[in-house]
């Protein structure tokens, strides 16, 4: 009977162990694969990161302008604001209550 209950045991064991085994083989490659694929993902990231920190390098290299922009066109749009700035705080004074000073300050 000793023996019995013992085989019967181990052949227990022995079942129980291929049946989970069936279940857990499939998660372990699944999990492997989602952690290469996450690695692999940073890689790719690092390295599109990488490219773009050159490229920009290159295009200041290169004094790569916004197209359509010439200095004059900027020294104009900056005069422009220049005025625009000078009348705003004239006219903010003025609402205020404050002596306007000199024009060209």
């Amino acid at each position: 009977m000793g023996n019995t209950l013992i085989a019967l045991a181990v052949a227990v064991v022995g079942v129980a162990g291929t049946l989970i085994a069936s279940v857990l083989s499939p998660r372990m490659p699944a999990r492997i694969q989602a952690e290469q694929f996450t690695r692999e993902q940073r890689v790719a990231e690092a390295q599109w990161l990488r490219e773009q920190e050159v490229a920009e390098l290159a295009r200041r290299r290169d004094g790569d302008p916004q197209p359509g922009w010439s200095f004059e066109e900027i020294q104009t749009l900056l005069l422009r604001l220049g005025d625009r700035w000078k009348d705003m705080r004239g006219i903010m004074r003025a609402d205020l209550g404050v002596d306007p000073g000199p024009a060209d300050a």
